[in-house]
């Protein structure tokens, strides 16, 4: 299923290079990004707060490896990548509305002749 997605979000980007329209309004992007940071942020907290009651004085990193219940951690590492994938989908809606298509890919010949 996320190779069909992943298949077509590249085709539709293609296909936005090649026939750029006008940008729309963004502020749709920005609040579902907001909501889903705000919600992810609780989560990491929560997690966050029970690994240090489990871990105690032992070290951060030194705890991960030691630790004989994975499940806390895991939660917590997977909640560190979320943010951290949203503030990189963040940058990319911001990026894409604020640097014009045609200066990435107008200095490039070479793009041109790979998309045609």
């Amino acid at each position: 299923m996320f190779s069909i997605g992943g298949c077509i979000s590249f085709y539709d980007g293609i296909i936005e290079i090649r026939h750029p329209q006008s940008k729309e309004d963004q502020n749709w992007n920005y609040i579902v990004l907001g909501i889903a940071f705000i919600f992810t942020l609780i989560s990491l907290f929560a997690s966050l707060r029970k690994f240090n009651n489990d871990r105690g004085e032992v070290p951060f990193w030194e705890s991960i490896r030691e630790s004989k219940d994975p499940s806390v951690f895991t939660v917590l590492l997977g909640e560190i990548g979320d943010v951290a994938g949203l503030i990189i989908a963040f940058l990319g809606v911001f990026l894409g509305y604020c640097v014009p298509t045609c200066f990435l890919i107008l200095g490039n010949p070479l793009l041109w002749n790979f998309i045609r």
